[in-house]
């Protein structure tokens, strides 16, 4: 019976592994038709209407109005998509690495939010591979949007560190904290969402909060478990 509980313990964990990458090549697919065919399709609206406007002839306030009401409409939207895309297939991370991605994605939390972000890590160099990479930005970007929700938060931290047979990351901010029963509980889809992505390269995940005191979220991953996954 114990051999067929860690048989069983073993296939469900390959299989949340799996789910995990399913998700991330479908982000990716979304992510490349979104940028590859909706956006060029807009663009080229956008040159369309640019024509029409060059040949219609004089025009009064009104019409001239429109077209740039129009035309800004598109930008606006072209913009949105280039937003979605770039949240669903984050392209800095797998160009430039993960500091940039995580100092990219913080710069521009604290300016839709207000909430001061604070980003220390080390060495100042290393190397991971980029689905380890992937799910590290994934966990972040969750306990972001959820200290944007729900914490109230002034500021937040984030904290890297890379060791020879690990990865340690923290995400703390100075918010109102987290009930223990939403800890633990299915329906916070966030922190569920997280420690799917913890426990799909066999890492450890804590979370500590009380009232008025804030949130800790420490994430340990081992490397080489997590390049025996793979």
């Amino acid at each position: 019976m114990e051999l067929e509980l860690l048989k069983s313990k073993e296939l469900l964990e390959k299989l949340n592994q799996h789910l995990v990458e399913v998700r991330e090549n479908e982000r990716n697919q979304i992510a490349l038709n979104l940028h590859d065919d909706l956006g060029q399709k807009l663009t080229a609206i956008n040159l369309d209407i640019a024509w029409l406007k060059s040949r219609i002839g004089v025009q009064s306030k009104t019409v001239r109005e429109k077209f740039l009401e129009m035309s800004s409409m598109i930008k606006e939207t072209i913009e949105s998509i280039k937003e979605t895309s770039s949240f669903l297939r984050p392209a800095i991370l797998f160009d430039l690495g993960l500091i940039p991605a995580i100092n990219s994605h913080l710069n521009r939390f604290e300016k839709q939010t207000g909430i001061k972000c604070h980003l220390s890590f080390k060495p100042k160099e290393f190397l991971l591979e980029d689905q380890l990479s992937l799910i590290l930005y994934r966990i972040l970007q969750e306990s972001m949007t959820n200290i944007a929700r729900h914490s109230g938060a002034k500021t937040a931290e984030v904290t890297l560190v890379v060791l020879r047979d690990k990865v340690e990351m923290s995400i703390k901010d100075d918010g109102i904290g987290i009930e223990k029963t939403k800890v633990n509980s299915v329906q916070s889809m966030g922190i569920a969402g997280i420690k799917e992505r913890v426990k799909s390269v066999n890492g450890n995940i804590a979370i500590t909060s009380e009232n008025g005191t804030g949130t800790l979220i420490k994430v340990i991953i081992p490397l080489l478990k997590a390049k025996n996954n793979d």
